[in-house]
């Protein structure tokens, strides 16, 4: 793009959902605001209401009674009032670390910002910095793609095999591995997938439900979130029954998928020899488990302390008092 008499790289590009506004970062630090009916070419006037000395790397915006404009530099992370109260003021800065270029994203659903750095994925509100999300490699880039954030590695050594529990995708046979890409649940703070890509990624968007990867080799890669039900399997062989709690918790199935969950960790307790850990999980799912079940396949000392635990519980029926008295 040319300002002036001088040939400018664009660095960064957001627009609100009505396109009434566009914002252009560039390459020398000058941020544009473009504003007009652009969808009708009715005519639109441009004035530039940032300039510094660092790139810019990117550019959200956040929308309400007021209009933010975050800004992130190779230095600095920032926002600026582009519309409504506190409109013409000068930018705030947010934080004293900047990012890298294609490294801050925006959270719709939180309305917050998020920017990855080497050391971790760090969220920034109108006040300043919030959380942060741990995750040790280099970042190319971040995305949001419904509840996981979106992770592009540049290449390091070794190689890594897909490891999927949300995702499915097409299978490609690559000898060589260069980039890394990850999906990261933040709630349940777990890696839902994570490969080694055998081309670097150009673009990363999402459509029609589904997650897609364009690479520098033309290929075009989808993800498609698993089911409840397969993610659940998936815990399961890997004895993550902790894990599978948290997750049915989140998802707000229903009390008797729960303790389904409940009982299967109780069995697999009661297998590592576990009996008071076990127990505890076994409690947790009587709601809709006829204790007699338990009782049946369980060890006599076991028998008798899960019968004392349901006797306080005031829920042991006359049938499991027969069977246990007759141990």
């Amino acid at each position: 793009m040319t300002k002036g008499s001088e040939l400018v790289q664009i660095s960064a590009f957001t627009a609100l959902s009505d396109l009434s506004q566009v914002a252009v970062g560039f390459a020398n630090g000058s941020v544009t605001i473009i504003r007009g009916d652009l969808i009708h070419d009715r005519g639109a006037r441009q004035r530039i209401v940032f300039e510094s000395e660092e790139p810019i790397t990117g550019l959200a915006t956040q929308d309400g009674l007021t209009t933010a404009l975050y800004i992130s530099t190779t230095n600095r992370i920032l926002t600026l009032i582009i519309s409504g109260r506190g409109q013409g003021q000068p930018a705030r800065v947010l934080e004293d670390t900047g990012c890298g270029l294609g490294c801050m994203t925006m959270d719709k659903d939180s309305s917050d910002i998020l920017i990855a750095r080497e050391d971790a994925v760090y969220t920034y509100g109108s006040r300043g910095r919030g959380p942060s999300y741990a995750f040790e490699s280099p970042k190319n880039s971040i995305n949001i793609f419904k509840d996981y954030i979106a992770l592009v590695c540049p290449p390091r050594a070794g190689s890594t095999k897909p490891d999927s529990l949300n995702m499915s995708m097409s299978q490609t046979d690559e000898l060589f591995n260069t980039t890394t890409f990850t999906l990261l649940d933040t709630d349940l703070k777990f890696i839902s997938h994570s490969e080694s890509l055998s081309s670097s990624v150009k673009y990363i968007f999402t459509e029609w439900g589904s997650l897609f990867l364009l690479t520098t080799d033309g290929k075009i890669y989808r993800y498609r979130e698993k089911s409840l039900q397969q993610k659940l399997e998936i815990l399961y062989q890997r004895n993550l029954y902790i894990l599978a709690i948290n997750l049915a918790q989140k998802t707000d199935v229903d009390s008797m998928q729960q303790n389904a969950i409940y009982r299967k960790y109780g069995d697999f307790l009661y297998q590592k020899g576990d009996y008071d850990t076990a127990m505890q999980q076994y409690l947790r799912a009587i709601d809709n488990t006829e204790p007699s079940q338990v009782i049946r396949k369980v060890g006599i000392s076991f028998r008798l302390g899960y019968r004392g635990l349901l006797t306080q519980s005031s829920i042991l029926t006359h049938n499991v008092s027969t069977i246990s008295s007759n141990i």
